[in-house]
């Protein structure tokens, strides 16, 4: 049998929440909405669930509200819950308190409405999905069955099918781990020596459980760019400029040149990143093909250091581990491995010397490109031309307003993605500020569509 509901969403960590939420705010009339999650709490998903208690946002609380149009939203939150910062804008909350927070806010949605909204949260996983008359009909991994005529895929970051390139056959070995949340961190062997691989937000997490956990062994953070992410400061208005350039090396220069001209008025640099913020989708959208591709090869890594950044006191703590000798860094941009009975060796470089480990870390984050992720439902929409790649092969295209473009250049009708999977048109499609903007607009798109198909159906 195939239960039938208004519209299904596929997965539910903070992006799916966040349009879930947004749905029942903004339906008029009651609706039949379908979670599709597979974690038996919504709300949570790799950001704000797969941590420890020890983890916290990297962005202040007075500037992470998940409701578009109220910034206060989720200060007033830890207020009823009697968490009361002193400084909202250097008050860095546990991200599993966040998970509690969105799940609040899709409870307090529900509950406000004054339609007799149905939310449903099924714990299976989508595997493939295939249209049915005016319906899209999903298969979940139990074998069942629901359809609804409008999808939205809310994905998330993707797994990454393989481990980082070149060290592909690391996965043979019972020494490396390919997801740094599945760790036990507690039953390591406290003295055994470790490596992570990659510097950027998940290392920091992974190094991160490891110390708090104990660990005395040797730690060593193999990293393409030899740089951790920047540090936050304390909030300052964002530095107010319109950049005009369309190619990008032009708009590179228009960024010096403002950044020169904050440093004059002893503004950080900060401010001017933060400037540029509201400007990213439009001027992504206007660089050409070959721009782009030269912004993901060169610069990404540079850009995500500055753009993602950590809370101050955890930028402390890196650099007094590191003086501490609690780790070691080590620029190494090609690394090679081999795999040994009892342990993997790996070397920055074929002339320096090999490393013995016990462990070895995958930390290089997030996979954004769905032709290398770990996802049977993007493997069969795609191989059934339903997606195709973004732009330079990054996340799956889509339009302005979130509806999915199939691979013969036309949208696909009653899809539609949010978050992650958005980054290759819009570049910046990662952070809550931007997701709920577009929780925001997609559940007006998906409610009005839905009027207009009612009017069809009965007009």
């Amino acid at each position: 049998m195939t239960i039938r509901h208004d519209i299904i969403i596929v997965g539910g960590g903070a992006s799916g929440t966040l349009l879930a939420t947004q749905l029942l705010l903004q339906a008029t009339t009651a609706l039949r909405l379908c979670c599709v999650e597979p974690t038996p709490r919504l709300g949570a998903g790799l950001a704000y669930g797969r941590c420890s208690g020890n983890h916290v946002l990297n962005v202040p609380a007075n500037r992470i509200s998940a409701i578009a149009g109220d910034p206060g939203h989720f200060l007033d939150w830890l207020q009823s819950m009697h968490i009361v910062p002193e400084e909202p804008g250097n008050h860095y909350a546990r991200r599993q308190l966040y998970a509690d927070y969105l799940l609040a806010c899709l409870h307090q949605a529900q509950d406000a409405s004054q339609h007799d909204h149905q939310l449903v949260h099924v714990t299976q996983k989508a595997v493939s999905i295939a249209a049915a008359g005016n319906d899209w009909r999903l298969q979940l991994d139990s074998g069942e069955q629901l359809a609804a005529p409008r999808v939205a895929l809310a994905l998330g970051n993707l797994t990454a099918l393989t481990a980082p390139a070149g060290l592909e056959e690391l996965v043979q070995s019972a020494h490396y781990l390919h997801d740094p949340w599945r760790l036990p961190y507690t039953r390591l062997d406290a003295g055994s020596r470790v490596a992570i691989i990659g510097s950027g937000l998940t290392a920091v997490d992974a190094l991160y459980s490891l110390i708090k956990n104990g660990h005395q062994g040797s730690i060593e953070v193999f990293s393409r760019s030899g740089h951790w992410p920047e540090a936050q400061r304390m909030q300052r208005p964002a530095w107010r400029w319109q950049p005009s350039a369309t190619r990008l090396r032009p708009l590179l220069r228009e960024l010096r040149k403002e950044l020169a001209k904050a440093a004059a008025e002893n503004i950080p640099w900060h401010s001017v990143i933060d400037g540029l913020r509201p400007h990213t989708p439009a001027l992504w959208s206007a660089l050409p093909e070959t721009d782009k591709r030269s912004f993901w090869r060169h610069l990404a890594s540079r850009w995500n250091r500055h753009r993602h950044r950590l809370p101050p006191f955890a930028h402390e703590l890196l650099q007094q581990w590191e003086q501490n000798g609690q780790f070691t860094m080590l620029l190494a941009r090609n690394i090679e491995a081999r795999i040994d009975a009892d342990a993997i060796q790996l070397r920055r470089n074929h002339h320096a010397a090999w490393r013995s480990f016990a462990l070895v870390i995958n930390a290089t984050g997030p996979s954004c490109r769905p032709a290398q992720a770990d996802s049977q439902l993007l493997k069969q929409m795609h191989a059934d031309a339903l997606i195709r790649p973004g732009p330079c092969g990054v996340g799956i295209d889509n339009t302005a307003d979130g509806q999915i473009i199939g691979a013969t250049g036309t949208t696909t009708v009653g899809l539609y993605t949010i978050g992650p999977l958005r980054q290759g048109n819009l570049l910046e499609s990662t952070a809550i500020p931007e997701i709920r903007e577009q929780a925001s607009e997609l559940a007006a798109t998906m409610l009005v569509r839905s009027a207009l198909c009612d009017r069809a159906k009965h007009g």
